[in-house]
């Protein structure tokens, strides 16, 4: 089990890694803070969770959504703080990826619609929003990979994506929350301000699943 900590503030996150690592967690991973922070800022904060408790930590690597860290010497310098055995790599660059990998570091493919070409380029697993939609598909996927049947995962990989094509013409965690609900997990509405799906919405994303897929209501 690894617990999700990251926090805007250094010190809930801090707090929130004790509590994982209290409660029995293999490992700890962090999100940056969110904003326009430095690459020291953001060191500082991986520091500070990674000496909060003895659950090894995984950083993240997401440069769309958190430019404080933007290249592989950044990547490596936040792997070499004592406790932080590796990253979650969120990008469609695999030859930075596999430039990080060769140094290492435990990874893992961040990016739900390129899975199997990660795991082709060293990703020792994955870690996405969709795989709580199909989790079958991705353990099917990474069963192909790790058989060399990558005719095979190529094939399931396009049959996630369609999954994913769908769900982002809708806002996306309100679709997600309202598949799972189809799939029996009904794990409640978005937090405000967060709104959720209209019932138009939710009709259409469903006519569109069951169409093409037959994965909402199943």
């Amino acid at each position: 089990m690894i617990v999700h900590v990251g926090a805007h503030r250094t010190a809930d996150a801090v707090e929130l890694a004790r509590h994982a690592a209290c409660a029995g967690a293999a490992a700890v991973s962090a999100l940056p803070p969110l904003g326009g922070y430095s690459f020291d800022e953001v060191r500082a904060y991986y520091e500070a969770v990674a000496a909060a408790s003895d659950a090894p930590l995984l950083v993240y690597y997401f440069p769309e959504s958190y430019p404080g860290v933007r290249t592989v010497e950044q990547v490596l310098d936040l792997c070499r703080i004592p406790n932080v055995v590796g990253l979650k790599y969120t990008d469609f660059d695999f030859y930075r990826m596999r430039s990080i990998k060769q140094s290492g570091a435990v990874l893992f493919n961040g990016r739900d619609e390129v899975l199997a070409p990660g795991l082709l380029m060293g990703a020792g697993g994955g870690i996405g929003t969709f795989y709580n939609v199909v989790p079958e598909l991705f353990v099917e996927l990474y069963g192909q990979a790790q058989r060399g049947d990558w005719d095979g995962a190529r094939a399931t990989q396009d049959s996630i994506n369609t999954i994913i094509r769908i769900t982002l013409q809708f806002p996306c965690l309100p679709a997600i929350k309202q598949i799972l609900r189809w799939r029996g997990i009904d794990c409640g509405p978005c937090i405000r301000p967060r709104g959720g799906l209209t019932h138009e919405q939710a009709d259409d994303l469903g006519r569109l699943l069951d169409r093409d897929l037959a994965v909402s209501r199943t």
